[in-house]
């Protein structure tokens, strides 16, 4: 195995001059089946031509040599990316699992790569597809990526606002964090402590502020009474209906995991190319899979992103 920790490759989507074709880059205008719109090199029509003579049979073959180039090239703990649309994602999808093996797949990523609707006669595809594979999965090299929550993450079963004084209230989720809240005020949701099956030790009437709470929902309690009078002490309980619930605060984790669907990686205004991906597509995946000072190879080049 080789030393490269990363692969990206984003190929032509198709086998046409319209799929991507440009030949000009101080003119991103791409129609298909334009003179104009050619390049007036002979070698770089011909080269064309000649790549895809069989059509979409020469399309695959020329994805699997690279694809077969770029597993040889790849550490044990590196990865390939291919950038691909939604009408040839299946196509490529089954040719990478010949290349790399069903059994390194880790992702079908979704990102957006248009901004609005272009006007499509049916529903709109607002997205393109990276294709995420391992060379070998038991020792792929990965870093989960997190990024802000927002007032979503407490929004169910809240969000509730409690003051410095103890005192609390639950608020619109436009006034998450509003300044007109003293210092100090924290922001929670409410999460059940019923347990998820029966256990007649952890069943029984607790007292907190006064009052006298039955289990939830007629069932028993999560944890022992010991440890309820720890989340009592550490101001985790607040009643709710008859009984009472749990305190997760913003606060404990203020970022959510990135999971495969990207909506928000933006869409590259300051384009070379018609079809040039947004820097935020290639950062994650540098930062998901490679350190600093690892190689990362790049096959079709494209714009230089």
């Amino acid at each position: 195995a080789g030393q490269v920790q990363m692969v990206y490759i984003d190929p032509p989507y198709g086998i046409k001059y319209g799929s991507n074709f440009q030949p000009f880059m101080h003119k991103r205008k791409v129609v298909d089946g334009k003179d104009d719109d050619l390049s007036t090199a002979p070698e770089t029509i011909r080269a064309f031509r000649d790549t895809w003579e069989l059509g979409f049979h020469s399309y695959l073959t020329y994805l699997r040599d690279r694809l077969l180039l770029a597993r040889e090239l790849l550490h044990p703990s590196g990865c390939c990316f291919l950038q691909i649309n939604s009408e040839n994602a299946h196509y490529v999808t089954q040719l990478m699992i010949e290349v790399f093996g069903e059994e390194n797949l880790i992702a079908n990523i979704v990102f957006r790569k248009k901004s609005i609707p272009l006007g499509s006669k049916y529903l709109e595809t607002m997205h393109d597809h990276l294709i995420f594979f391992a060379r070998d999965k038991a020792q792929l090299k990965y870093r989960h990526l997190f990024e802000e929550g927002d007032v979503s993450a407490i929004s169910s079963h809240g969000p509730y606002a409690v003051y410095p004084d103890g005192s609390y209230e639950i608020i619109e989720p436009e006034d998450f964090q509003s300044p007109s809240h003293p210092k100090g005020t924290k922001y929670c949701r409410l999460f059940s402590l019923l347990a998820p099956s029966y256990s007649a030790q952890t069943d029984f009437d607790y007292e907190f502020g006064g009052k006298i709470y039955p289990p939830p929902s007629r069932g028993c309690w999560v944890v022992s009474k010991e440890k309820l009078d720890v989340l009592k002490g550490l101001d985790r309980l607040q009643p709710e209906g008859n009984s009472l619930s749990y305190r997760l605060f913003f606060d404990d984790f203020p970022f959510r995991k990135i999971t495969a669907s990207w909506q928000n990686v933006g869409v590259s205004y300051k384009k070379v190319y018609a079809v040039q991906t947004s820097p935020s597509v290639l950062a994650r995946c540098i930062l998901m899979t490679t350190d600093p000072g690892d190689l990362v190879f790049d096959p079709t080049c494209g714009s230089g992103t």
